[in-house]
């Protein structure tokens, strides 16, 4: 029963989570391929949910977007389009789930979201010509949800973009372009698109956000035995897309890009930011460029060398050290 509490409401981050039990993070380190680890395991936290304690989804049903009763017109919809074809995944059902293995077109991608970040990613899933199926380890690294694959067991971050241990250590998979829109600006865009429906084998209160109370704290998540460092020069939740381009990266807020949008010239060509009720959005992603909304005290842990595009406002707000 307390593991169903933890897996259903990851709050138990929060409230309700064991303190990195040296028990518990040595055993659940053992489901996992450990070897060629890029990172000190240690650092990993194990709040307490198992392995697939959070249940990822796998082929879930699609449903008209006017058929979900628990979202409203401001419920916020990833989008992943792939040729003519376009799915939304609600940010309600990923609450929940945080992974989502499907495919879109002739393409197998991956939805993730990680509500202790607000973090958005969208990629591929296929590496060195195999398909890869993700879930949900049970682990935490900087404030960040780790995932795995179930074909080798290795670990992989979703933040950082890469493969953590085992066979894919170091390894990038292929990202997609980041879209968040409202479900009424989807409805708009998109009339004949279908969404992603609940997984009628697991039963989760939609439309509910555990982490409301989470959002509108300025509290990151960090327990007294894990304490991890991040940047300093906005306020740590503060939401923003982080990008990274070649040997460069950058973090700019959503604030910073605001009604007029903003054009980042990388290495690897511009990239073309725009934000709206729901979140930030990228028409298109040119290759070698791997983009990721989050908050910013979880992109700075791991790119602590990012340029930082801010308002002066948002600036001047930040604290002088870390909470």
């Amino acid at each position: 029963m307390k593991n169903l509490l933890l897996a259903t409401f990851l709050l138990p981050a929060l409230s309700q989570a064991q303190d990195n039990k040296p028990d518990f993070h040595t055993q659940l380190l053992k489901e996992y391929d450990l070897s060629g680890a890029t990172f000190d395991v240690d650092e990993l936290l194990a709040p307490g949910v198992e392995k697939d304690g959070i249940p990822a989804l796998t082929d879930p049903p699609k449903v008209a977007s006017d058929s979900l009763d628990f979202l409203n017109p401001e419920s916020r919809i990833a989008i992943v389009s792939v040729g003519t074809t376009t799915t939304g995944y609600p940010i309600d059902i990923l609450t929940f789930h945080e992974i989502v293995n499907d495919r879109v077109g002739d393409v197998p991608v991956a939805v993730t979201y990680c509500p202790l970040c607000n973090s958005v990613s969208i990629f591929e899933r296929r590496i060195d010509g195999r398909t890869l199926d993700f879930g949900v380890s049970g682990f935490l690294l900087n404030s960040n949800v780790v995932m795995y694959d179930r074909q080798t067991n290795s670990l992989w971050s979703q933040v950082f973009m890469k493969g953590l241990s085992g066979p894919h250590a170091g390894k990038s998979l292929a990202m997609l372009p980041l879209r968040l829109v409202t479900l009424n600006e989807f409805r708009k865009k998109h009339p004949d698109a279908l969404l992603m429906g609940p997984d009628k084998e697991h039963q989760r209160p939609y439309g509910k956000n555990p982490y409301a109370n989470y959002f509108k704290s300025d509290k990151t998540y960090r327990q007294d035995s894990y304490q991890f460092d991040y940047g300093k020069e906005v306020d740590a939740k503060v939401l923003g897309i982080g990008i990274v381009a070649g040997e460069k990266s950058w973090f700019i807020t959503q604030a910073f890009v605001g009604d007029k949008g903003h054009t980042l010239k990388t290495p690897e060509g511009p990239l073309e930011i725009s934000s709206g009720p729901a979140g930030l959005y990228l028409a298109s992603v040119p290759s070698g460029i791997h983009p990721m909304q989050t908050f910013y005290h979880s992109w700075s842990a791991f790119f602590p060398d990012s340029q930082v595009l801010a308002t002066d406002e948002e600036r001047q707000r930040a604290p002088s050290q870390p909470e």
